[in-house]
């Protein structure tokens, strides 16, 4: 299940305790700490990343990388989704959380505007992991 900050299932206490309750090994969290991101920790991202990866690790399958930004010129609150770098996600955190899960979880990249976009962005995010002696494994084809 993916978190989306419009409906009940977006905060780190509130999905392990449906997780819990639910109690079924094969459902687990699509992480989208971007989609999680709420007033609150706009200014602290690093506090829900920590609170993330504390209750959640062990129930991510799957994670979108990506970053948000306020857009302060909308009178009411108004999130975009901008390439990796250009928001207020702490990457390097992220990649060192997604690091100690299931080296085969898959990571994508999601609602950019152009091809450019996301080569920047997986650039960006390949140069955060070298520099913290992480890296991407390439995906292979899964067979039977």
């Amino acid at each position: 299940m993916e978190p989306w900050r419009t409906s009940f299932f977006y905060r780190p206490d509130v999905i392990a305790a449906f997780l819990d309750d639910l109690g079924h090994p094969r459902v687990q969290l699509h992480l989208d700490l971007a989609n999680m991101v709420d007033r609150l920790d706009y200014a602290d991202p690093r506090g829900l990343e920590e609170q993330v990866f504390g209750l959640l690790g062990d129930r991510i399958s799957a994670a979108h990388l990506k970053d948000l930004r306020w857009d302060h010129t909308y009178l009411a609150l108004k999130w975009d989704e901008v390439p990796v770098g250009e928001g207020v996600l702490d990457h390097a955190a992220v990649l060192e959380g997604l690091s100690r899960l299931d080296p085969d979880l898959p990571c994508f990249l999601e609602h950019l505007t152009a091809e450019a976009e996301y080569v920047e962005s997986f650039a960006r995010l390949h140069r955060i992991a070298a520099e913290r002696g992480l890296r991407f494994l390439p995906r292979t084809p899964r067979r039977g």
